[in-house]
């Protein structure tokens, strides 16, 4: 059970909190591709070992920028194979914005056979003074939650089974401060329904589907070959699947989740977008 809340946590902090929007001609042959074993798909992002540069997009106006990166190896002191994956990135919204500033940073260890190990990100709104840290570590392993303001803690968890996790994100817990109501609904939105409740409240309905293709993309008059990484939640209901395309090598390529945001490798971005972030004051 906790292996699957952290599945999904993984995936929507690292995709949700990253989400992008660009529609434009590079990927617009999804018929043409075919379907491939996920494995093959997300095995070589990891095997890269290398980090990808990419740039954040709000209809398409540079936003920010943020750096992706997988790992493979063996852990010296398992010496068992493990797999790592790496984010990290920054906002540079107008100073009026609630998100100036905004950055975030995760660092995760999956096994071979992508169950995650241990996790830990932490998320930073300067504009509020608000700082969030969220781990997972530990044999059996254990969750645990920190959200401040300034000085003072606005909400803190301990060690929390899955139950307990899914509660203290619904709300209906006991491992959040007395201090304030709980706001990690309101500070993560992609981890609540449109109702208020936590998806994370049911993490085996929440648990993400993976569904792998490869194909050829036309960029700059040439096909590029690409696998797409189709990744969806639920009962296939809650609109359209995250799709993160990774180049043969394993580099991502543009991750987006269809909630008005794109992250896009700096190869790709039109000259026009980005002459226009240099005019910007």
């Amino acid at each position: 059970m906790l292996v699957r809340v952290a599945s999904t946590l993984i995936v929507v902090f690292w995709l949700g909190t990253t989400g992008w929007l660009l529609k434009t001609l590079y990927f617009n042959e999804e018929d043409r591709f075919e379907p491939i074993a996920v494995e093959e798909a997300i095995g070589t992002f990891f095997r890269s070992n290398d980090t990808t540069n990419l740039t954040v997009l709000e209809n398409g106006v540079k936003i920010g920028q943020m750096v992706v990166g997988g790992l493979e190896g063996v852990d010296p002191r398992t010496r068992k194979m493990t797999r790592g994956l790496t984010s990290s990135g920054t906002l540079d919204e107008p100073e009026s914005s609630a998100l100036n500033g905004f950055t975030w940073r995760l660092n995760a260890n999956f096994s071979d056979s992508n169950e995650p190990k241990d996790l830990e990100a932490t998320l930073r709104l300067p504009q509020q003074d608000l700082n969030l840290h969220f781990e997972l570590n530990g044999d059996p392993p254990q969750v645990g939650a920190r959200v401040t303001i300034g000085e003072a803690t606005i909400f803190e968890t301990g060690e929390l089974s899955a139950d307990d996790l899914g509660e203290a994100l619904s709300g209906k817990g006991n491992g959040m401060s007395s201090r304030s109501a709980n706001p990690i609904p309101m500070l993560l939105p992609g981890l609540s329904s449109p109702a208020g409740k936590s998806i994370l409240a049911d993490a085996n309905s929440m648990m993400p589907k993976l569904e792998a293709s490869k194909g050829f993309l036309e960029v700059a008059g040439r096909p590029l070959p690409v696998f797409l990484l189709k990744i969806r939640f639920g009962d296939g209901t809650m609109g359209e699947p995250i799709r993160l395309y990774l180049s043969e090598a394993g580099e991502p390529l543009r991750i987006d989740t269809g909630w008005g945001f794109e992250a896009v490798a700096e190869v790709l971005i039109p000259v026009e977008i980005s002459e226009s972030d240099a005019r910007r004051p």
